[in-house]
């Protein structure tokens, strides 16, 4: 069950699912949401009430502080049903999931600005509203701290997902028409405010890197962004270690939390800070 078929990161989640499963001798039946929580909802209570064996659920990221979606979670679980979740855990619930490394994905895009030499680095996450992004915030916090930067809340920006981009673009702009010196990099783990970030900094007339270093997350060949450093997900792989975990769970009732750390590509939005 995806969120949305339509979307890159799910598509490359399919495919390692039904990769796995053909090495396994399985079908896979693929749920599409349509990037509509009512109808994650309803697919999920008709497979309950189907008596489903097993399921690979990958929640929206605003599920896991949905009290209602813990809840249907903890009916799936209720109704013995053998189920992963994927790339992201829910508070409160011990249940099987693989997900990426979100505290390493902060850590990471911080980590890269901090060995360039810079020493303001903004920060723009869904921390709040997502166990992921506070895990993200977290990374970020712990790489400043690892290199002995004090951590800044003044340049700490913290947003839902939902339609991102543009929320993020005025908040960088707000930054910097207050204080033009605020940071001499940026960086995020989330695509949406990659691309809310790059807009902000072309409408200040900012040049990448010369004025500001950015390190953002998957551009996804987006032909505009290709110069972006960023963070890649290893999405094909956590469908193959969900099903496998499935599988794993079925037999021996394991529970089973894989993490996937993510890798980084280097381009040329991180120049060296000079100053």
């Amino acid at each position: 069950v995806v969120p949305g078929t339509n979307l890159v990161c799910h598509t490359d989640i399919i495919e390692g699912v039904i990769e796995e499963g053909k090495r396994n001798n399985l079908k896979v039946k693929v749920f599409d949401c349509q990037l509509d929580t009512d109808k994650e909802y309803d697919i999920i209570e008709k497979l309950i009430s189907n008596n489903i064996k097993q399921v690979i659920l990958s929640p929206f990221l605003t599920d896991s502080f949905d009290k209602a979606y813990i809840s249907l979670v903890k009916k799936v679980q209720d109704a013995k049903i053998n189920f992963v979740l994927i790339d992201l855990y829910l508070p409160g619930l011990s249940t099987p999931v693989v997900m990426s490394d979100h505290f390493e994905l902060g850590y990471m895009v911080t980590e890269h600005l901090i060995m360039q030499g810079h020493r303001k680095i903004c920060f723009s996450c869904t921390a709040g509203y997502g166990v992921a992004g506070d895990s993200h915030l977290r990374g970020y916090k712990t790489a400043l701290t690892d290199y002995g930067i004090k951590f800044n809340p003044d340049i700490s920006v913290e947003l839902s997902l939902d339609f991102c981009a543009e929320p993020t673009q005025k908040a960088i702009i707000k930054i910097l028409k207050d204080n033009p010196d605020a940071f001499t990099a940026i960086a995020t783990p989330q695509f949406s405010m990659t691309y809310g970030i790059v807009n902000a900094l072309k409408e200040l007339n900012l040049n990448i890197p010369s004025d500001i270093a950015l390190v953002g997350a998957e551009v996804y060949q987006n032909p505009d962004l290709e110069y972006v450093t960023h963070v890649v997900r290893k999405n094909k792989e956590i469908g193959k270690r969900a099903l496998s975990v499935l599988l794993e769970n079925g037999n021996d009732k394991r529970k089973r939390h894989v993490l996937i750390k993510p890798e980084l590509v280097v381009r040329s939005s991180c120049g060296v800070n000079r100053n």
